[in-house]
């Protein structure tokens, strides 16, 4: 069922086409409070299946989810607010930019929470035949958090439509030489 088949909701949706900010508020406002329930029934849902396992890995994971899950949320309610405005291709563009480079930044910090996370798990297994362990364990934190942050500042270039044809050569030029 669509908006356009409701047709109770038609003097809703006329005077929501003439008001546009008060639409595009009421999608931010609905965003808010789905990014909210996503989030806390994905972090329910998965407490609840992680309750079951030995491992506390799983737990903190659910724990460092959270904040990511709902902002993307959120952000997504904004960016479709945005077009809902009609605003001027400049400045559209710019928070497109702007949205994505937060997120890049809220996803970042999660993976490298979920890198740290699973390099110390890692370090203090007692398996003989993994390389991870506890002496090198902030080796592998660094060049994860590297890789990372390599990769995050790339997307952050490529939303806001920076050639990285120059870069990227740059990196394989250094990684030839080292």
């Amino acid at each position: 069922m669509t908006l356009d088949t409701l047709t109770f909701l038609q003097p809703l949706q006329d005077y929501l086409q003439q008001h546009l900010w008060i639409f595009a508020l009421s999608i931010v406002a609905i965003s808010y409070i789905a990014a909210h329930i996503i989030a806390f029934v994905v972090t329910k849902l998965f407490t609840k299946i992680t309750k079951k396992t030995l491992s506390t890995w799983d737990d903190q994971v659910v724990e460092i989810i959270h904040r990511p899950l709902f902002w993307s949320v959120l952000l997504l309610g904004i960016e479709g607010a945005i077009v809902i405005l009609k605003l001027p291709a400049i400045i559209t563009v710019a928070f497109n930019s702007l949205l994505v480079t937060v997120l890049v930044i809220i996803w970042s910090i999660f993976l490298i929470r979920l890198l740290k996370l699973s390099l110390n798990l890692l370090g203090k297994s007692n398996h003989k035949h993994l390389f991870v362990k506890p002496q090198t364990v902030p080796l592998f934190e660094n060049i994860g958090v590297l890789m990372v942050v390599a990769i995050a500042i790339y997307f952050v270039f490529k939303s806001w439509h920076v050639d990285m044809t120059a870069w990227l050569a740059s990196a394989g030029i250094v990684g030839i030489a080292i």
